[in-house]
């Protein structure tokens, strides 16, 4: 292909064009991003997220540039598609400035065509879609879209309502060429959990309805669906609703109402691009028509498909030490009236990555042996969504010793500290409770302070941070630390992977002897626990009611409550605590036991449950015998 270079100047800024000669073919990429939240400078009252409202400081131009900047090095680090889909810009009612404030820096990239997704007068939805292209627009529309559920609640119902985003679709000319490209965000799976499945399952055929009339009146279009679906591809709404399919080689040769999905471009361990809950996602969805193998027009290039992110310059960016997408960084706090505010702590990108692949537009007149050929496809995997070693739902174990490992005396110099190990052995650091947030615990090094986390990829710690730390802020400390870096609520944070044995506690009231305890756990009057909290104290000959521990799947296991325990009426129960793997053994079954011995009295404030620990997490608590044997 023979190219020549122009320059231009857009509003001062010069910037490289390639010119291609009449009978070249077309190369280009289009994607998709959710940029998270990407809102105007103006306050819009009724329709916009709290998050975003005067109460905030989103309104703080420094705040807004910084958004700005973030969101522009992630389209560049994209590759700057010739054509991005964009998901949560601000709606508006139609009127954001957001694209306005936006198109400067975006036209520093080549982009030259910017259209919203436009919302019906009935719809005011708070977010919407976007389209930015370095080719012609040439026409905006919209999919009216407007759900109901009449056995849906009162409070359901105006979650749905509020979530009926109509499908933008716009047409834009590739040359001589046209592709139909629908962007589209559905509903996420919030409360109206079942109502949702429905909603996103009438979107998607709404969408498919309009792609097979479009098809219909062109049966050559070319057709691109693409957004944040808020659902896996191998969910219903996907493969029933826009009939989707992984079998590529069905797409070739004939004409066919299936789209192929294009996370089956990639191995089942790879197709992640968002985290929730800790299992990973893949929410991000783009799919396309037959008219896309059929060596004419516009046509996919075979095993293009990516997710930005997951390797190179891009994983080091958009990833955060915990393996998930290292997300804009916002700190839910108070103000003077105790009204929860939001404050931006212009850090992170989004908790979505983008999704790009790359296509040809095949010039008429061009030679072109792929045209006769047509493309050489291999039929890819057809199976399910199975946990396993993905980009973010793994995490590289830090190794102790590693001589790679940061240390006390380079934390604070480290230039780039995001997703580096982090080692401290034999220290003694005070644990401490977060102020400004109740869910984190910290320590400080040399005047550095480091939180300590739990990581969404690992379901586990999220327990172990709130029934072995928590406990222990105030009355505990730190002897060993190996983890890896990252960011939580703007801080910096250490990540363990494994946490039971990379972070080492030790509690400054001992409770290792008999001679340690202070109290007979029996004679602690109900309302004087908060009294005897971080104690060693004895019980002996107590009845525990054991529930189902098969149901236990947490690290840590809350295996029964006292029940000889005289407690005053609506006293929580103080249950025994220890490892899972420990209680399975101790308690082979449901049922009463006996148990004499003496543990640590600590109180699970997340829980909001009085609880003796036994052997968690270098909780150092004492003794256990059931039935008057002793534990192995």
């Amino acid at each position: 292909m023979s190219l020549s270079l122009e320059l231009s100047d857009v509003k001062g800024s010069t910037s490289l064009n390639f010119l291609r000669s009449e009978n070249d073919n077309l190369p280009l990429e289009i994607g998709t991003y959710n940029g998270e939240n990407l809102w105007d400078d103006q306050s819009s009252p009724g329709v916009h997220y709290a998050d975003f409202d005067n109460t905030s400081n989103w309104y703080d131009p420094k705040v807004q540039t910084q958004k700005i900047s973030q969101f522009t090095e992630a389209v560049a680090l994209a590759g700057a598609p010739e054509i991005l889909a964009l998901e949560e810009i601000e709606s508006a009612e139609n009127k954001t400035r957001t694209l306005e404030l936006l198109k400067p820096e975006l036209q520093k990239l080549g982009y030259r065509y910017f259209a919203l997704g436009l919302q019906s007068d009935t719809n005011p939805t708070a977010v919407t879609t976007a389209i930015i292209s370095r080719f012609p627009i040439v026409s905006n529309d919209r999919l009216d879209f407007l759900y109901s559920d009449p056995a849906a609640t009162s409070k359901d119902s105006t979650e749905l309502q509020g979530s009926s985003r109509d499908p933008q679709v716009a047409t834009i000319a590739l040359g001589t060429s046209l592709v139909r490209v629908y962007a589209s965000h559905w509903k996420s799976k919030g409360s109206a959990s079942l109502a949702g499945d429905s909603m996103r399952l009438a979107v998607a055929q709404l969408i498919h309805n309009d792609v097979e009339k479009s098809k219909a009146s062109n049966p050559a279009l070319d057709v691109i669906v693409m957004g944040d679906f808020n659902t896996d591809y191998f969910d219903n709404a996907v493969v029933q609703g826009l009939q989707s399919t992984g079998n590529e080689t069905a797409m070739l040769n004939t004409a066919t109402s299936k789209l192929y999905n294009l996370w089956f471009e990639l191995p089942e361990a790879e197709r992640c691009s968002y985290s929730f809950d800790g299992r990973r996602n893949c929410i991000d969805n783009i799919l396309v028509s037959d008219g896309l193998f059929d060596g004419t027009g516009l046509n996919l290039i075979d095993n293009s498909f990516r997710v930005v992110g997951h390797s190179g310059l891009a994983q080091q960016k958009f990833m955060n030490g915990n393996g998930v997408p290292l997300r804009w960084q916002a700190r839910k706090t108070k103000d003077a009236s105790g009204k929860s505010t939001t404050q931006h702590l212009s850090q992170g990108y989004s908790d979505h990555l983008p999704l790009v692949a790359s296509y040809i537009v095949f010039n008429p007149n061009a030679t072109n042996p792929l045209k006769t050929a047509k493309m050489n496809r291999t039929a890819p995997s057809l199976t399910d969504l199975a946990p396993g070693a993905g980009p973010l739902d793994k995490i590289e174990t830090c190794v102790a010793g590693s001589a790679d490992n940061l240390s006390v005396t380079n934390l604070a110099e480290a230039a780039n500290l995001n997703q580096k190990c982090f080692e401290l052995t034999d220290v003694s650091l005070e644990l401490k409770l977060n102020p400004t947030d109740t869910r984190l615990v910290f320590v400080e090094i040399a005047g550095t302070k480091l939180n300590i986390s739990a990581t969404d990829a690992f379901t586990v710690n999220k327990s172990w941070l709130s029934d072995a730390l928590m406990p222990l802020a105030g009355a505990g400390k730190v002897t060993s630390i190996l983890g890896r870096l990252g960011i939580q609520n703007g801080e910096l944070t250490v990540f363990p992977s494994k946490p039971w044995t990379q972070i080492k506690l030790s509690p400054n009231i001992q409770c290792t002897e008999a001679s340690h305890v202070t109290m007979q756990l029996e004679k602690i009057v109900a309302g004087d626990f908060a009294k005897f909290e971080n104690a060693c104290v004895s019980f002996d000959n107590q009845n525990v009611k054991i529930d189902d521990i098969s149901a236990v799947t947490s690290a840590v296991a809350n295996v029964g409550s006292f029940t000889g325990l005289t407690l005053p009426a609506g006293s929580d129960a103080v249950t025994l605590r220890m490892f899972k793997s420990k209680s399975a053994s101790y308690f082979a079954a449901p049922g009463p036991y006996s148990v004499t011995g003496f543990g640590r009295l600590t109180y699970f404030s997340p829980k909001k449950k009085w609880q003796v620990s036994f052997d968690t997490f270098g909780q150092n608590s004492g003794s256990l015998k059931v039935n008057g044997a002793a534990v192995p």
